[in-house]
């Protein structure tokens, strides 16, 4: 399946090997939030196209979950399942 090798790509590039050839989807890159390009994008961007999601992160803040509030509640209206660990 070509979306596996590709995936498995992408985390090869980006964790063991750089001389890896990556496709575009799969391409590994740093997220900065400057120049209009923002994590808040990216990830109202993914969830959009989501069949479920989970979150791992070390620590949650209000003004993150208001931030992304409507785009959960669309989901949810959806029936699309995610958890936040």
């Amino acid at each position: 399946m070509q979306t596996k090798d590709d995936l498995r790509a992408g985390i090869e590039f980006g964790f063991i090997d750089d001389s890896v050839e990556v496709s575009g989807r799969y391409q590994p890159a740093l997220l900065t939030n400057q120049g209009g390009d923002t994590i808040l994008d990216h990830l109202t961007d993914e969830l959009h196209t989501t069949k479920g999601f989970t979150f791992a992160v070390a620590f949650v803040t209000e003004g993150g979950l208001i931030d992304i509030k409507s785009t959960l509640n669309d989901l949810a209206q959806k029936g699309i399942r995610g958890r936040l660990i």
